[in-house]
């Protein structure tokens, strides 16, 4: 609720023969059903209830709306303002929208002062007590913030974050507003881009691995080295030194080899 509605339903007068007044939808004789003013006093007079039940027993509702559309021609119409979506906002020419013909010379005023802001999924506006980050999400917050409970909101999300991060990340890449053909097409070059992103320029990984690669490549010339050139240069001498000590040489050659100074002592 963005603005005061009290008036309008004051003005319904106690003698009045519509069963509920609500925003007109599109289709002929179709009401929207998020918000209604119920004349609950001629609903018993006519009773309703039981009207409707036989309805209902007779007829198989094939969507929401089939309610309203029984009801008339006992239901009365509210102006766009009782039922704007988010989506509105988004909408520079009103003339070939989806809305009723009745709203479209009244819903720039509408949308500059709302009654009751709907946040309706299928008019791409995620409820921003999911994503606070939605269209028009901004006026919820703002009214939630005069409230006690918006410290139950803020805790809510960080004891829930998981939730609150896929729901981010998913309208991010894959937002309701965004068409067909933009998901298909830029979703993926969106998440390359922040993937590229962060692995070269935020963190850098690229360094680390040619840092990691360089150390290993190191590590495999060093033990190549030594593998090829000191360790058999080392087993050589010992062979030859176990081969003297058999034969009883050992003690002469080291004495020639200190002699020509190929040897030192010790």
């Amino acid at each position: 609720f963005c603005n005061e509605f009290s008036a309008d339903f004051l003005n319904i007068k106690e003698n009045d023969e519509n069963y509920f007044y609500g925003v007109l939808e599109v289709e002929k004789h179709h009401m929207m059903e998020g918000f209604l003013f119920c004349n609950l006093d001629y609903q018993r007079k006519k009773n309703f209830t039981l009207r409707m039940h036989e309805l209902l027993r007779g007829n198989e509702a094939k969507g929401e709306l089939d309610f309203t559309k029984w009801c008339w021609p006992n239901m009365k119409a509210l102006g766009i303002e009782y039922c704007v979506f988010p989506y509105y906002y988004t909408i520079k020419d009103f003339s070939n929208a989806y809305l009723n013909e009745n709203y479209k010379k009244t819903i720039l005023e509408a949308r500059e002062n709302p009654i009751i802001i709907h946040y309706d999924a299928w008019w791409g506006a995620v409820k921003p007590w999911d994503y606070p980050f939605g269209l028009k999400a901004d006026l919820w917050l703002n009214a939630l913030a005069k409230t006690p409970f918006m410290s139950d909101y803020t805790k809510r999300m960080h004891t829930n974050e998981s939730f609150y991060t896929t729901k981010m990340a998913e309208q991010h890449y894959f937002s309701s507003v965004k068409s067909s053909k933009e998901i298909l097409f830029k979703t993926p070059y969106l998440f390359f881009k922040s993937y590229l992103f962060v692995v070269f320029k935020e963190r850098k990984i690229h360094l680390r691995i040619f840092a990691l690669m360089g150390g290993l490549v190191k590590n495999f010339f060093n033990k190549l080295i030594h593998f090829v050139f000191l360790m058999p240069k080392a087993l050589v001498k010992r062979v030859v030194s176990k081969i003297l000590r058999v034969l009883g040489l050992h003690g002469i050659v080291k004495k020639i080899l200190i002699k020509l100074k190929l040897l030192k002592k010790g």
